[in-house]
């Protein structure tokens, strides 16, 4: 697989639940790492790199406390949009 042909699956099994966070953190890394983005897909999946690489899940405690990182949450309903 290629470009966002890794990255579209891994994120629709995380938001329908098929994967935890860590194993969807995991394969977008891998998958993000491993493939070669379009030039004119790139600007918008570093955004959402940005958004996978700031998260941590809801049950880290105590909260990291840094204003850039999001929570689970926050990372599901950013994706989803």
């Amino acid at each position: 697989m290629s470009g966002t042909e890794a990255l579209e699956p891994a994120i629709d099994a995380y938001l329908h639940g098929g994967v935890g966070f860590w194993t969807f953190h995991r394969r977008f890394m891998d998958a993000w790492v491993d493939n070669a983005l379009p030039e004119e897909e790139a600007e918008r999946w570093f955004e959402i790199y940005e958004l996978v690489y700031m998260a941590e899940p809801d049950s880290v405690d105590p909260p990291s406390g840094y204003n850039s990182v999001r929570d689970e949450a926050d990372l599901k309903a950013q994706l989803r949009e």
